[in-house]
Formats: C-alpha cells, sequence, structure tokens
C-alpha cells in the first residue's frame, strides 16, 4: 500500500462514519459510545511500538477510535452500529499494521524530526567547536578536504573530542506530503556523506564546517 493509498483509506473510514452517522441517525447513546471509546482506548495502548523513531500510528488509531465511538452514539440501531464498529475498527486496525511497514519503506517516514538528522546536526556544531577549541593553540593553514581524512584528525592532541564526531553522517530530508497533517506519513530522502572541511586555519574554517554528500565503499 502507498502512503497516498493509505491517506485515502483513512479518508474513507471517516467518511463511511460520518455516513452512517447521519443517514441512521437516533437518539444519542452516551452510554454506548463511552464504553466503545475506552475499549478502543485500551485496544490502542496494548498494540507493540517501535524500538526505534520511525513513528507510531497514532494517527490511525486515534481516527478509529473517535469513528467507533460516533458510531455507537449516533446510529439508532444498535445491531448497525456494533456491525460498522467491529468492520471500522478492523480497518483501522489493518491501517495502523500497514503503517508500521511503510514507515520503514525507502522514502517514507513517520517521523518528521528523525534521529539521524538530529545526530548529523549535533556532530556538524560539535566538530565547530572542537576546532573552534583547537584554534587557540594550532594557527597552521590546512587543505580542504574530507574533515575525518585530514591532518586536523590524524595528528589531533591527545586533549582532543574529535573522535567523538562519527565519519559517516547521514543526512534525512523530511518533506510532507498532502495527507501528512492527519496520516502521519512524511516523504524522506536519505543520503550518506560526511563533514567537509573549507580550508585554511582552523580560526577561519571552524564555522564553515559543513556537512557533505559522500559515497562510502
Amino acid at each position: 500500500m502507498s502512503p497516498t493509498t493509505h491517506a485515502v483509506a483513512l479518508l474513507a473510514i471517516v467518511g463511511v462514519t460520518l455516513a452512517a452517522c447521519i443517514g441512521l441517525r437516533g437518539k444519542p447513546q452516551k452510554l454506548a459510545g463511552l464504553i466503545a471509546g475506552v475499549a478502543c482506548i485500551l485496544m490502542s495502548l496494548l498494540m507493540p511500538g517501535h524500538l526505534c523513531d520511525a513513528g507510531h500510528p497514532w494517527s490511525q488509531l486515534l481516527i478509529g477510535s473517535v469513528c467507533v465511538t460516533l458510531l455507537n452514539v449516533f446510529v439508532r440501531d444498535r445491531r448497525v452500529a456494533v456491525g460498522l464498529s467491529i468492520v471500522i475498527a478492523a480497518s483501522a486496525g489493518k491501517l495502523a499494521w500497514d503503517y508500521m511497514d511503510l514507515v520503514h519503506v525507502e522514502g517514507v517516514t513517520g517521523n518528521p524530526n528523525p534521529g539521524q538528522e538530529r545526530m548529523r546536526i549535533r556532530s556538524e556544531e560539535l566538530a565547530r567547536e572542537i576546532l573552534a577549541e583547537m584554534a587557540k593553540s594550532d594557527s597552521k593553514t590546512y587543505p580542504e578536504g574530507w574533515l575525518s581524512d585530514s591532518e586536523i584528525s590524524r595528528y589531533r592532541p591527545p586533549t582532543s573530542r574529535l573522535d567523538n564526531v562519527p565519519t559517516a553522517l547521514t543526512r534525512v530530508d523530511v518533506t510532507p506530503f498532502w495527507h501528512s497533517w492527519f496520516s502521519g506519513l512524511y516523504s524522506c530522502r536519505r543520503r550518506s556523506g560526511s563533514l567537509w572541511y573549507p580550508g585554511g586555519t582552523l580560526t577561519d574554517a571552524a564555522p564553515r564546517v559543513e556537512w557533505r554528500e559522500r559515497a562510502f565503499k
């Protein structure tokens, strides 16, 4: 299932629920709605999550729970309400499982602020900070090139923290789909790279150290 198909299926769940609540409207059954809502919340909490930061299907579970609750509150025929609730709950559950597969497909994520991108930014900031510290006792001029391969890294002082900066860093560019606001799915592009030293003295170059795309064998 593609992200767009997934989003359309979510909208279909909402559409079916609204159509049933309007077309089969009866006297509100608040107790039935409360019971259905609590049951949905408990089932959502019992659903296993990820051990990664790719995202969790909160939107799917929330939309399904709200739809089941509305059906039990507003549909006058109890048998129809229960039957539709089962169908909607099963559909939302299926979409939740599909979501956890989709967020691991290449080009898709469920997290607009992924850990790999946060690490890249932190590493870039750390490298600039460390080089600025080293500049206080090093006024030599270094050629441009990959920071991990440069003389700066090879002959760094023992007290330097430069070895704490990873050689390989993945950049993740996340952009929303038209449906991201309710599906929780986003388009992403992952690129491998490393930190680039622009050349010159540490004092001048430290603020300009940046990530660049790089192929690793």
